[in-house]
């Protein structure tokens, strides 16, 4: 990211205002779905996804992004 979007600023650092906020937001949730903490949730939710796909050419598409 760069400063033409509006919303960001970079701290001392060159830290950008949505990095920092990735921290304090969901770096906790993604600690808890690294760990497995969250399977039963992530099951629930392809559960679901496949009953309402049920009888479609495609159940449904994911995007995948990062490490």
């Amino acid at each position: 990211m760069d400063t033409t979007d509006p919303d960001i600023w970079f701290d001392e650092h060159g830290v950008s205002s949505h990095a920092l906020t990735f921290d304090e937001v969901y770096a906790r949730d993604l600690g808890a779905a690294q760990r497995g903490d969250r399977l039963a949730e992530l099951d629930e939710l392809v559960a679901r996804i496949k009953k309402s796909g049920q009888g479609k050419p495609y159940d449904c598409v994911i995007g995948v992004s990062g490490a």
